[in-house]
Parts: C-alpha cells; structure tokens; sequence
C-alpha cells in the first residue's frame, strides 16, 4: 500500500488540522536565503490558529533576530456561525482584533491582509493546496510553505515548477502533531518556495557516461529514460525523462525543464497537462535474451545471460514512473 495513503485520507475527508512541529519549522527556516528575506518584511501565517501555531511563535520569538516588521496570524473557526480572529505583533506589543467571517484565507477579511503581507509562512490546507498557491500567485506574494511533493504531478502546479516560479526547499516533514496531541505521520511532505535560496544553485555532481543499453528511449518520446537522479550522464546532450525526486537537486542554471508534449513521436501520442512522461505513453520495449524462454527482468539478469549459451531475442516492455523531462544546460567539467 502507498506510504502516501494517510494523506490521501486526510484529503478525502478534508482533515487538515496538522500542526508543524517547531523541530521542522527551525530545521527549514533557519538556512541562510530564508533569513534575509526575512529582514524588514511583514511575515503572515494565514492558515494558523496563534494558540497552537509554531509558526507563530517561532517568528515571535526571533521576531527582533530575524529584524521583521510585522508578524500577522488568522485562525480558522470551523464552528459554524461563529467568528474568528487576527493577531498581529509589532516587537512590542501584540494585538488582537475580531472578524467579521470564520478566517478562511479565501475570504475578504484574509484577502486584505494578505495584500500587506512581504512574505506568507505556514501548512495550508492539505485538501485545498492547488487555490492556495493560486491565489498566493494572483497576489504574487514570497512564500514557504508546507505541501504534498506529489503536488509536483498537478497540471495546475507543474507549469510553475518549470517555469522557475516555484522550487523545491531543504527538508521534508515527516510528522505532524494532531489537535488531540498525538503524532500523525506522512510518507511524501516538504517544503515549496519561491525564495530563493543557496540549494538551487548548486549543481548535480555528474559521474555516469551515456550507453544505449543503460539509458534506452521511450515508445512515444524522443527522450532517454533515466531511472535515477545519481545516473543522469553527463556527456548526454538530448532530452531525458528523470525521476521528479530530480527537482530535490534541481539546479535551473545546469538543467532546463522542458515540456514533454514537444517531443512525442508522433501526434497520436495524447497530450499530457502535466507535461510529464507518465501514464500508458511511459512505456520502454527494449530487445532482451532469454534462456530456456525465461526474460530477464533486470540489466544484472541481462548480461548474466549475455554469458549464457541456447539465447533467444525476444522484446520486453516496461512502464515507467512519471518523469520530468529535462535538458542540459551546462557541461560537467570533470
């Protein structure tokens, strides 16, 4: 069973209420590119209640540190008919004012706070993360905030990660404190900013040669299959279809990230919104030898049987996970 299912039944049932643990929020917040974006700003937890919130007390606290302006935190009230509530944090002094609606950060109220915020930190709603990153584009807005790294597959979010938007940050975020106290734990959750930070420019340390037989092209893509982000060759100039474990490295002055619809083969290879290799058209036949009609199942096997007398040529075809397509940018000098 997918590691990732105890956050797809949150999502089902919208349970959004994980609260971040300090450990994680101090881990990711306290590298350097963040620190200085930081200075001077106005930093906006919009998805928080200030009681509970790490958040807001991690800004609260290091509030004349990190040298901000203005610390601003909504809460949600999911009773019915019932009003929440803002704080807002000066250094000095904190102040709370109540709200018209429940501090839903789609409402109004929410709205004009995000509009004097530099900088939005926090978890969003795990069931409504492709309108929160939307309207934290429409408002266009710096941010780091917690999500599914299989967002990465969604039509709506890819566009922003290849169009350098939007990237991967440090760690990932393994547990999560629930309302009731105990622990929540998830497979697949991380960090997405648009600060940009020193991980991104550091390149991919590239060791592997390009072979045919290691690195065999897709069915319906003029595209090299790659199945780990330590295998791409660094003597490859064409396009390959790399793991999306690619973007923890990704460095977008060594690499570009290209749309995967431009390099079909042929125009009855259906269109991808993701514009991912992925699905059905993901699929790799390659010429294999097999003994007494047993095919091999892996490059070991292969060349075992390379060794192996009474061979037989058949075909073999395998369906890959989604990949990002990429290109190289710069060459390894090494």
């Amino acid at each position: 069973m997918a590691k990732n299912e105890t956050l797809h039944k949150a999502k089902e049932a919208k349970n959004d209420e994980f609260y971040t643990q300090m450990a994680d929020i101090q881990t990711e917040l306290n590298h350097t590119g963040y620190q200085k974006a930081f200075i001077g700003k106005t930093i906006y937890c919009n998805c928080d209640d200030p009681e509970e919130s790490n958040f807001w007390k991690y800004f609260k606290i290091r509030f004349k540190a990190l040298k901000l302006k203005e610390l601003i935190s909504t809460h949600y009230e999911k009773e019915p008919d019932k009003s929440s509530y803002v704080l807002r944090y000066d250094g000095e002094n904190v102040k709370r004012e109540e709200l018209a609606g429940n501090g839903d950060f789609r409402s109004e109220e929410c709205i004009e706070l995000l509009k004097t915020a530099d900088v939005v930190v926090t978890n969003p709603p795990f069931s409504l993360f492709r309108e929160y990153v939307a309207q934290l584009e429409e408002y266009k807005k710096k941010f780091i905030i917690i999500g599914n790294k299989n967002a990465i597959t969604y039509k709506e979010f890819f566009p922003l990660i290849k169009e350098n938007k939007v990237w991967i940050g440090y760690d990932n975020v393994k547990e999560f404190k629930k309302p009731d106290g105990t622990i929540q734990k998830f497979g697949n959750i991380g960090w997405y900013t648009n600060i940009d930070i020193d991980k991104r420019h550091e390149n991919i340390e590239l060791t592997a040669r390009y072979n045919d037989e290691d690195y065999p092209e897709y069915d319906n893509y003029n595209a090299i299959n790659v199945d780990r982000v330590n295998e791409i060759p660094r003597d490859y100039k064409g396009v390959m279809g790399v793991p999306i474990t690619f973007l923890d490295k990704y460095n977008p002055e060594q690499f570009e990230i290209v749309n995967a619809n431009d390099y079909r083969k042929s125009k009855e290879v259906p269109e991808k919104a993701t514009m991912l290799i992925k699905d059905k058209e993901a699929k790799i036949t390659v010429e294999v030898e097999s003994n007494n009609n047993i095919i091999p199942t892996d490059r070991q096997t292969d060349r075992q049987t390379d060794r192996q007398t009474d061979r037989q040529t058949d075909r073999q075809t395998r369906t890959t996970y989604a990949r990002i397509c990429i290109k190289r940018i710069t060459c390894s000098r090494k």
